[in-house]
């Protein structure tokens, strides 16, 4: 609290816990979890009140090692290495986007309601796919890309996309919003919600 003193603590003997994170109505903490069921590794979400000491609500998230976990658009994203997975802030829908035996290239989940994910069939080559996903685990749209991928990001309804020439925005249906030609040296991107794009560049 405003004090420095913990609000609340949770103690798990049978899980190990990976990360937490305070929900964006301040009244919901998701614990994200790794264990095993059935002698097979499983990731979960656990759901708790602050002033509650069980969870209200317990979600497995299958056998995805998750990497990042984020709350927006009225849910949990779960971004793993096979799949990413959404969790609605009650615990009660879980929606699931498989990335199909594809390797996850880059990411970013703060679009509005979408996140923009880059999968390629193999892990070194510049050949990969830009794919939009919703909360509900729906494939927006999808999208070929040739050239190496040096950053990307999203933010309100539009993605960014850097490479080693070319800054480009997509909608959220990947459609070309903005292109900047000749940016060079820049080596990464930050979107704001309204469109806005700032590079930055590298000695």
């Amino acid at each position: 609290d405003d004090s420095g003193q913990p609000v609340m603590g949770i103690r798990l003997s049978t899980h190990f816990i990976m990360d937490g994170l305070l929900a964006s109505d301040g009244a919901t903490v998701a614990v994200l979890t790794a264990g095993q069921q059935n002698n097979v590794f499983e990731s979960g979400l656990s759901l708790y009140t602050l002033d509650g000491d069980a969870p209200f609500a317990q979600c497995s998230l299958g056998s995805s090692a998750v990497l990042d976990l984020y709350c927006g658009s009225g849910a949990f994203w779960a971004l793993g290495d096979v799949s990413l997975s959404t969790v609605s802030l009650d615990g009660s829908t879980v929606c699931t986007y498989d990335y199909e035996d594809r390797y996850l290239k880059d990411y970013a989940l703060k679009g509005d309601g979408f996140a923009a994910l880059l999968l390629g069939k193999y892990r070194a080559g510049s050949s990969a796919t830009l794919v939009t996903v919703n909360r509900d685990g729906e494939e927006l749209a999808s999208l070929d890309l040739e050239e190496q991928v040096l950053d990307m990001d999203a933010a309100g309804r539009y993605a960014a996309v850097l490479t080693a020439s070319t800054l480009t925005l997509y909608t959220e249906e990947l459609r070309v919003y903005q292109t900047l030609e000749n940016t060079f040296g820049a080596q990464n991107v930050v979107l704001r919600s309204d469109g806005t794009a700032y590079l930055i560049g590298g000695e």
